[in-house]
């Protein structure tokens, strides 16, 4: 696997950030303009600064073993819609050696970094694809359809990519409920943001969207497609993991008991951030023993900081260490259940 893997951010959120729906929706309106140069703008900023360079080694494992799973033919030509930095290109490569793989994205900044990451792999701007139609056998897309600005328009272009015969893989946040996620967003007043597309009140600024399963589905009934397979991650221990990855200021906000539909709601807010908050600070000690590593001790305050947390940092190993089975058993046991906020969704051709 030639791209980078690591501990990424989660959903593509910082630690740092806050919630604010003013600029949420400020930002939705600069992706959602009717020019994708404006879009292609937006991006080409974010991956100058290193956006989404990485993903998890588990995350990337998952995906690499689903591609197996779904059986696909031995020999083929896959195109990695919205490819980035090439993470998953690599992830294709590697789980489907036998196929021509290629990549296109709207950020001609990512297309760079991805070819070169996957200099055997074949990169296309947006505007070449009309070139390649009815090519492909297989389009992959990872966490990019809650982004694009024209959902139908993008769903119609893959129908026209692909050849007769072909099939798709789109993994993204799912809306559905069953979910960590879910579940909080339902005690509060503004839980579900947004006008005629809705999405959770703390995805990130360039979420357009968040789709239930039904949502993705009804895109394609007119081309034809149908769902083969459904699978589903993040149900309460892939929650916990990605809300006490964005630190103390991220679950404040989302645990924010002014914002709870009625009392009983509050109070079980503020359950969720007590239990979240306690999980958040038994984690804390590897980010600060890892950050001081990487950055360096500047003051007193930083030696302070690393001797206090290498002190609990055996502590803090193993509940880090237990969080990541339960969120892999979670997986495991129960991804073809429906209820996840994460899906991946399987997608083939029916005949008319």
């Amino acid at each position: 696997m030639k791209a980078k893997t690591g501990n990424a951010k989660r959903n593509h959120r910082s630690k740092k950030t806050r919630v604010n729906n003013s600029k949420r929706n400020s930002d939705k309106t600069y992706v959602n303009d009717s020019s994708n140069k404006t879009a292609a703008e937006f991006y080409d900023i974010r991956y100058q600064n290193n956006y989404m360079e990485s993903w998890p080694v588990e995350k990337c494992s998952r995906v690499e073993n689903l591609l197996r799973v779904l059986r696909l033919p031995e020999n083929g030509c896959v195109l990695d819609f919205g490819c980035g930095a090439g993470v998953f290109t690599s992830v294709l490569k590697s789980a489907l050696p036998n196929w021509e793989v290629a990549g296109t994205d709207i950020s001609i900044t990512a297309l760079q970094i991805a070819a070169a990451n996957n200099p055997d792999c074949r990169f296309y701007r947006l505007d070449e694809l009309k070139k390649v139609n009815g090519q492909f056998d297989f389009i992959f897309t990872h966490h990019v359809l809650e982004h694009v600005p024209d959902l139908t328009a993008t769903a119609e272009m893959f129908s026209q990519l692909l050849k007769p015969s072909g099939a798709m893989l789109h993994i993204l946040p799912c809306a559905d409920p069953g979910s960590l996620e879910h579940y909080i967003c339902i005690l509060r007043k503004d839980g579900m943001i947004g006008d005629s597309e809705k999405r959770f009140f703390f995805d990130e600024e360039g979420h357009l969207r968040r789709l239930t399963t039904k949502g993705l589905s009804d895109l394609w009934i007119s081309s034809n497609f149908r769902i083969k397979q459904a699978f589903y991650a993040n149900r309460f221990y892939g929650g916990l993991k990605f809300i006490t990855t964005n630190g103390f200021d991220f679950i404040f906000d989302v645990t924010d008991t002014k914002s709870a539909i009625n009392r009983y709601a509050a109070a079980k807010l503020y359950l969720l951030r007590f239990m979240l908050i306690a999980i958040c600070a038994l984690r804390k000690p590897i980010d600060i023993v890892a950050n001081k590593r990487k950055y360096g001790l500047k003051s007193f305050s930083d030696y302070l900081k690393l001797a206090l947390g290498i002190f609990v940092y055996p502590i803090s190993k193993c509940i880090d260490w237990a969080l990541l089975k339960l969120v892999d058993l979670e997986w495991k046991k129960k991804h073809d259940e429906a209820g996840g906020s994460e899906m991946y969704i399987y997608f083939v051709r029916s005949t008319p």
